[in-house]
């Protein structure tokens, strides 16, 4: 054998290494990539309001300490808005990495087609997150049966009917704390789907949207509209969005008016001699309950002797 074809065979040698050197890396950087795959939702799932769902996905290479977060998103058609929020895109956040996470579908989602987004992360902030999307799948609002609970308060003076049990609201009363100037109690209305996932709020996020009728001692007997300027932290008038409209509720003069902050709400507020009470109805989607059963709720509305 020649010098030159010793020469040539080395260098073929060579070429044949540094091919199969690179199709080990390959191969080796290709199975150990981090990765994450979604198995439900699938694509064509037809999921109601209100059910329960499992989510479930499988992830490979991912340190067993990372976090999960799951988020929603809507799939255009039709046109999306494009100011504020439609809805709460996070569904769950700092979640172990189990494969699967039970979800109560909440009827803020308006009918449509939705991905879930599942991604891993090492902690917050987030950076550099390893993420997968479901299929598309299809979310629709189920009619639903709902109880008529009524409340009475002869302290607040007050009384009015809402939906209550599993398909309504949960009531709670809230006694004002430092700081809070001539509140005497608020009673909230919570969605009981809201309430059930009320835990999978993270520290210090938002809370859901409510119902809210606040009773303020009104010392001065302010009539409506100027109590509210003058207590804007509450009646949120800076926020107004549109007129004012001046009318009367169970026979006492009231205003009613939109605002549009963190949440959009429609809200009353009433001034019935030395009391004022702020009713506030938040929501996200035009089309769900708590923008639906604001207006009963006004209407059931009666002021009351106090005792």
């Amino acid at each position: 054998m020649t010098a030159k074809s010793i020469k040539s065979y080395i260098i073929i040698v060579l070429v044949a290494l540094m091919a199969i050197a690179a199709s080990l890396y390959y191969l080796n950087s290709k199975k150990s990539a981090p990765s994450i795959e979604v198995l439900s939702p699938k694509t064509g799932d037809v999921i109601k309001s209100g059910s329960v769902q499992t989510i479930r996905w499988v992830s490979k290479g991912i340190p067993s300490e990372n976090k999960i977060s799951v988020s929603i998103k809507r799939v255009p058609p039709p046109p999306l808005q494009t100011e504020g929020q439609e809805f709460d895109p996070i569904v769950f956040i700092e979640l172990a990495n189990t494969g699967s996470k039970e979800w109560v579908v909440s009827d803020m989602y308006p009918n449509g087609e939705y991905i879930l987004e599942v991604a891993s992360y090492a902690s917050i902030p987030v950076t550099d997150p390893i993420v997968a999307e479901s299929g598309k799948f299809i979310i629709q609002k189920e009619k639903r049966n709902r109880v008529q609970a009524a409340f009475k308060s002869d302290k607040l003076g007050l009384e009015f009917s809402y939906p209550s049990g599993p398909e309504g609201y949960v009531l709670e009363e809230r006694m004002p704390i430092e700081g809070e100037k001539d509140l005497i109690q608020t009673i909230i209305l919570l969605r009981t789907e809201d309430k059930l996932n009320e835990s999978n709020i993270p520290v210090g996020g938002e809370g859901p949207a409510t119902i809210t009728i606040s009773v303020f001692k009104n010392s001065k007997q302010l009539p409506p509209e100027a109590w509210a300027e003058e207590n804007i932290m509450y009646s949120n008038t800076n926020l107004r969005r549109g007129e004012i409209s001046r009318t009367t509720i169970s026979g006492a003069k009231a205003i009613r008016y939109f605002t549009d902050g963190l949440y959009a709400s429609e809200n009353a507020v009433i001034a019935d001699n030395d009391r004022a009470y702020v009713i506030t109805g938040m929501f996200l989607d035009e089309d769900s309950d708590l923008r639906r059963d604001f207006e009963p709720l006004i209407r059931s509305f009666k002021i009351i002797p106090r005792s």
